[in-house]
């Protein structure tokens, strides 16, 4: 098996696919939390975003009543997500100093602005449904023809679809009083930071009134409270500690 060109550069890079600038910067803090223990990494903004193809399927499901996996609505959403990733990973290949390897990560996460309780998570078609459609755009993408040779100069993707908003794991890290799950995207930031649209905070509030709560202690809090995140957090910290997605190694 062929191996990536070492150049000496040992970052493992995060792209970010997210809805916008502050959903972005919160990502960025979220994953590099996660990921910066075990050595340099640095995020790379990918100039694209999974919020039309969502408000589509979201717009197109519902006023059908179809969730199903091959129901129309999805159909669609998996088609665009798959040719999403394509471009995606293209702008994250040419955005970063050297190959892409096998232990790059490239996170697609989006608001499903669908606010869900957390005794629900398991229950409610619509959010099996969506995992599902990720997933197998994942899957398509890694079973593309040009794709199946050359594994290990491409990123591990994971998807993170937040109900109903990147907000839920605000809260989670702060540990509000108040019960989140279920409440409104714009309701939440409200609740949260006294406004509902997030470009109305200055740098310096965003971050002391989001970023700064991300840290390694959240995580716990977070893995609890927001279960859409346990799949991206066992991901991430397991390869952490894997050889497999190491550097430095001549294999």
């Amino acid at each position: 098996m062929s191996q990536p060109t070492n150049t000496g550069d040992e970052t493992r890079y995060l792209g970010i696919v997210a809805d916008g600038p502050t959903d972005q910067e919160i990502m960025a803090r979220f994953l590099k939390t996660l990921v910066e223990p075990t050595g340099p990494c640095e995020e790379r903004i990918i100039g694209k975003n999974l919020s039309i193809l969502m408000k589509q399927f979201r717009d197109k499901a519902s006023r059908a009543g179809q969730y199903g996996l091959f129901d129309k609505p999805a159909v669609k959403l998996r088609k665009g997500v798959v040719s999403l990733i394509h471009s995606a990973v293209g702008e994250f290949r040419d955005a970063i100093s050297r190959d892409l390897y096998h232990s790059d990560v490239l996170v697609l996460s989006t608001d499903a602005e669908w606010p869900v309780k957390t005794e629900e998570w398991h229950e409610v078609e619509r959010i099996v449904v969506i995992y599902r459609i990720l997933d197998g755009a994942i899957a398509e993408f890694y079973n593309a023809p040009h794709n199946r040779g050359n594994w290990e100069y491409l990123p591990l993707i994971v998807p993170l679809v937040l109900f109903p908003s990147t907000d839920v794991l605000i809260a989670a890290a702060k540990r509000v009083s108040f019960e989140f799950r279920g409440m409104k995207a714009t309701d939440l930031k409200q609740k949260l930071y006294g406004c509902s649209d997030l470009n109305q905070l200055r740098a310096d509030g965003l971050k002391r009134m989001a970023l700064d709560y991300l840290t390694q202690d959240a995580c716990t809090q977070i893995y609890s409270s927001v279960p859409e995140s346990r799949t991206l957090l066992r991901t991430l910290t397991w390869c952490q500690y894997c050889e497999f997605f190491g550097y430095g190694s001549d294999g």
